[in-house]
């Protein structure tokens, strides 16, 4: 006799498969402790934070030389993006054959396509400054209203549409015609925990120090994790991607810009245990298929977005670390990419098996294509200033 469905079966959520396959998240007792693995993924983990590091040097010093300038390329990063994904979409729409695997052309997972995205992302990047630098006046900007963006009933709707953003990493899921929609409630969880794993630790930090401080929604974190689920889906990769930061936590107050990097360290650090644990008590909850997911799905969310704030940039916690300790940020930047590695994108720990891993490959070579976009970015500040 089949027993009825449980409060935390999937079908009693409205879905049926697991949001992430659970074999794709290697357990504390599959950890490689292969002193080979183990020295691949760290030495894999350092190079990447070298290269990293560098570029962040390489921002800094193009901020100090025009930071009104560089902060609006920045901000018009997302737009650009979803501009990007936009034409490729459209241009699947319209010529199909384009994307078709015949003769010399390359199949639409290749990741050999990534270049030629890349590329077509460049040259909209330059096509639309120019025109924008054109068009728009100096006080004109292309941001929504920070009266808009702090509203409650703004932040909750931000939350939702990013949880059904991110039930897109699962392939079997679709919003029209609805498919597996029960996965949208496991996401908004997952985003929502996510989210006040590391804001909660600074609005604690902040409230201590009695700075004022408020919430706000970023657009521009959620147009990133649009990109990250369309890159997901087009190459088949899981685990996928879940970049993007839709809300964060503003906290007005001159002595907390001054000791900024240090409290952005404690949030991150914070974001790290929290996967950890997410990680670690994954396996007790098999029994309870929806909470298993979420474990998963809470885990994945955690230890990508440790890794994605800790990017050297000035508008993330990683360019804030960046300029108040390099050292820690290097350790804590190592930290956080071995145990991505190790646990989930390369368990061996060799150069072979990076090949045949979609994530980490792909992971790779939009590292590659970053780092190619910084000499651009610097070549374009240093032409623009003669």
């Amino acid at each position: 006799m089949q027993r009825p469905p449980g409060l935390f079966d999937r079908s009693t959520w409205g879905y049926s498969k697991p949001v992430i396959d659970p074999d794709v998240i290697i357990r504390h007792w599959q950890v490689s402790t292969e002193p080979g693995a183990i020295a691949g993924n760290l030495l894999l983990a350092m190079l990447v934070a070298l290269i990293l590091g560098i570029s962040g040097i390489v921002m800094t010093r193009l901020a100090a030389m025009d930071e009104p300038f560089v902060k609006k390329i920045f901000a018009r990063l997302p737009l650009q993006a979803l501009i990007t994904v936009f034409l490729f979409w459209l241009l699947h729409r319209l010529v199909p054959s384009a994307f078709a695997q015949d003769g010399m052309a390359i199949a639409p997972t290749s990741l050999l396509q990534i270049p030629i995205y890349a590329l077509a992302f460049f040259v909209i990047v330059g096509t639309s400054n120019y025109l924008f630098n054109a068009l728009l006046s100096e006080g004109q900007t292309m941001t929504i209203s920070s009266r808009i963006s702090e509203r409650g009933w703004f932040i909750a709707l931000l939350l939702l549409a990013y949880g059904v953003v991110g039930a897109h990493i699962n392939p079997d899921f679709s919003l029209l015609p609805g498919r597996e929609l029960g996965i949208v409630l496991v996401a908004v969880l997952a985003i929502i925990v996510s989210v006040c794993c590391k804001d909660l630790v600074l609005f604690l930090l902040a409230k201590s120090q009695e700075f004022p401080s408020r919430f706000r929604a970023h657009l521009g974190g959620f147009a990133i994790a649009l990109v990250c689920i369309a890159l997901s889906r087009t190459f088949n990769l899981n685990p996928g991607y879940i970049y993007g930061v839709p809300v964060g936590l503003l906290i007005l107050a001159t002595a907390f810009r001054e000791r900024e990097g240090y409290f952005e360290f404690l949030g991150i650090l914070w974001l790290l245990a929290m996967a950890i644990i997410a990680w670690s008590v994954g396996e007790f909850f098999e029994e309870f298929p929806v909470l298993f997911d979420l474990c998963n799905v809470l885990f994945v969310i955690l230890i990508e977005d440790a890794f994605f704030e800790l990017l050297p940039l000035p508008m993330l916690a990683g360019g804030a670390i960046f300029q108040w300790k390099k050292l820690l940020w290097f350790v804590q930047f190592v930290t956080v990419l071995f145990f991505l590695f190790h646990v989930l994108f390369n368990p061996q720990g060799t150069v072979m098996s990076i090949a045949q891993s979609p994530p980490t490959a792909t992971a790779m070579m939009l590292l590659g294509c970053y780092a190619i976009g910084v000499i651009l970015l610097w070549m374009y500040v240093v032409w623009k200033r003669r």
